[in-house]
Parts: structure tokens; C-alpha cells; sequence
């Protein structure tokens, strides 16, 4: 019910050649409140990235293919329609991978393509930026030397080995050439993660370093270690599918405090619909820094390819959280966002 959003480089498992023009259009209206703040919107990428790309598949032999694949995210919110726009407020590029893969030796990806961080899949919701409470209370804190991990990271190597039994191993270098040449470090980032994949059952569990941006101190720039750690778990019981997850990222700062966040969620079929929920619990050390959000929604087919949907969330915050859902506006840090939306997606 949700293939068809996630694009060719994560579905396609083929090994003859061909080639793909690939995209999804995704449109809501919302509205909102925050206590001091409420307003109605209309935007996109409720629930998939609005995209477009280019997949191409050469065979090379019965079990071994190159592959290729171009996409470019856009938007239509925010700046992106005003007279002034530049295409950093339309446009962002997703994608720009080659790689090989072999069903004897595995995959090997290189360039922008999807790293070993903790995949969307954690989120029934299958975590877009915005509309998913999942998405909003992962945020690193703002803290110097936080790293936001990109799932996406350019500049990387990627190696998947086989499956045996079910399980893999994915593990991941990313380099900073941007900041190479001065004073930033060459390998931006290393992880590794575990995976079991089968008809009823998901297992994830990895681990990964990243390095800030660097940034100034007293005693010159730096770049600070961020570390990375993640398990989810769900399964498949047939009328519905239940899922738990944890994140932690810890920042190698005396004054960081150490995030932790917890996800649970259910994700069931209603004939040829969708129906999903998710609770989601943000633990920042400190006093009063917690969070909760709160979403349930449902996706009505046409097609398998197009869908109309309705999404209802909250972030309640303790007193010094600040955290929003669907860039909500607040005034205070302890403000509860509330979203309602409903939009309509099309892939093709």
C-alpha cells in the first residue's frame, strides 16, 4: 500500500536493464493552533516528498547489475512561490547514487544515496518532515556541535552484504570534501547497522558517528562527535502491524545533554485504506526539557498510486522543551501545537 512512495532505488530488485522516470505530487490544507498562534496553510509533502528522479538499471550478467539514480525533492510552501524565489527555496537535490549489486556479493552504493542511519520505517508515519511528531521530536538539540544525520548523506560509500537467513549488515563511510581542503575532517561520519527482514518480521538495530559542522570557540574552530545509536522492532500480525523504536544521540560536549527518543506505533488496513497511529516520547536530560506527540491518520486509495488523506497531531511540551509539529509557530516553550490536515498524493 505504501511501495509505490519510496521510489525505485528502494524497491526495485531487478537485474535486467531498464530505465524509469519516476515521481510523487503530494498537496494539504491545514490548520492549526498553538495556543497564541493559529492560522490555515496549504502546502506540500504531508506524507511523501514532492520529487522527481531518473532510475536506470544495466544488467551486466543473470545476478549482477550497475545502477544509477537522480532525484530532486521541490516544494511549493513558504518561499517557494514568491516572486523573489531561488531554487534553494524550491528545490533540493535527494539523490545522485551509482552502485553495483550482486546477488552473490551484495551492494555497493556511492555518492547521495540513503546511508546506515535510523531509517523512516521507524515512524508508521514513514517520518516526512512535516507532518510527523516522530520527524518534529527527533530534532538534535540545539546545542553547539549537534549534527543533524542526514538519511541521505553526500559524499558516501555504502556496502550491503547479502542476505543469509534474513539478515544483513549495511555499513556506511561518509567524507566532508566541502570541508576537507581547510579545516574540517576528511571522514565526516562512519555507522554500522544490523538487519532482519522477513515476511512478519523487522529487526534494526545500529550504531553510527557523525561530526558537526565545525564551529567556533574560544579556542578556535572545532567539529564535535555525535554518536548514534537505534533498535526498532515490529511485526506483522495480519489485521495490523504493531511497531517499538529507540534513538539516542549523544554530543561529546560537557554542556550536551543526552537525547533519547521512544516511538510506538500501529499501522492497519481497512479494506483497501490506511489506517495509522504513533505515540512519541523526546528525554532530554535536564529538568522540564520532555516532550510528547501525537498522531493518527488515515489514507484513502483511488489507486495504488493515488490517495486522498487526513492527519490529526499534537506536541504537548514540558516547561523549557519548545518543540513544534508541522513548523507550528509558538510563543512560549511550553505551547501544545495542534495540526489537522487533509491532502492528496499521486505517484508515478
Amino acid at each position: 500500500m505504501t511501495a509505490a512512495g519510496w521510489g525505485p532505488l528502494v524497491t526495485d530488485k531487478g537485474y535486467a536493464s531498464k530505465i524509469q522516470v519516476y515521481g510523487t505530487l503530494d498537496a494539504y490544507v491545514d490548520t492549526y493552533d498553538s495556543g497564541g498562534r493559529s492560522g490555515t496553510r496549504f502546502a506540500g509533502g504531508g506524507v511523501w516528498t514532492n520529487k522527481i528522479g531518473v532510475f536506470a538499471r544495466l544488467g551486466l550478467s543473470e545476478d549482477t547489475a550497475l545502477v544509477a539514480d537522480v532525484e530532486e525533492g521541490f516544494n511549493f510552501d513558504g518561499d517557494a512561490l514568491s516572486h523573489n524565489a531561488t531554487w534553494q527555496d524550491v528545490g533540493r537535490l535527494r539523490l545522485a547514487m551509482v552502485g553495483v549489486r550482486s546477488r552473490q556479493w551484495g551492494s555497493l552504493d556511492l555518492g547521495k544515496s540513503f546511508g546506515v542511519t535510523a531509517p523512516t520505517m521507524l515512524d508508521p508515519f514513514y517520518g516526512p518532515a512535516k507532518l510527523s511528531p516522530h520527524t518534529s521530536l527527533s530534532a538534535p538539540v540545539a546545542t553547539p556541535g549537534a549534527h543533524y544525520a542526514d538519511i541521505r548523506p553526500k559524499h558516501s560509500i555504502v556496502y550491503t552484504t547479502p542476505r543469509w537467513h534474513n539478515w544483513s549488515i549495511a555499513s556506511a563511510l561518509t567524507f566532508n570534501f566541502d570541508e576537507a581542503a581547510h579545516s574540517g575532517r576528511t571522514v565526516r561520519g562512519q555507522a554500522v547497522r544490523l538487519d532482519y527482514f522477513s515476511p512478519e518480521v523487522i529487526f534494526l538495530a545500529g550504531i553510527g558517528r557523525y561530526w558537526s559542522n565545525p564551529y567556533e570557540t574560544a579556542g578556535g574552530k572545532v567539529q564535535t562527535a555525535n554518536d548514534y545509536y537505534f533498535l526498532n522492532y515490529s511485526y506483522d500480525f495480519g489485521p495490523i502491524s504493531l511497531s517499538a523504536a529507540w534513538q539516542r544521540q549523544t554530543i561529546d560536549t560537557a554542556i550536551a545533554p543526552r537525547l533519547d527518543v521512544f516511538t510506538a506505533g500501529a499501522t492497519m488496513p481497512v479494506g483497501k485504506d490506511l489506517a495509522r497511529a504513533v505515540l512519541v516520547n523526546r528525554i532530554v536530560e535536564g529538568k522540564d526539557n520532555d516532550a510528547w506527540g501525537f498522531m493518527v491518520g488515515y489514507d484513502h486509495f483511488f489507486t495504488p498510486q493515488t490517495a486522498i488523506y487526513g492527519r490529526l497531531g499534537l506536541v504537548v511540551n514540558q516547561r523549557r522543551a519548545g518543540q513544534t509539529l508541522a513548523e507550528i509557530p509558538l510563543e512560549n516553550a511550553d505551547d501544545t501545537p495542534q495540526d489537522l490536515a487533509i491532502g492528496m498524493y499521486h505517484h508515478f
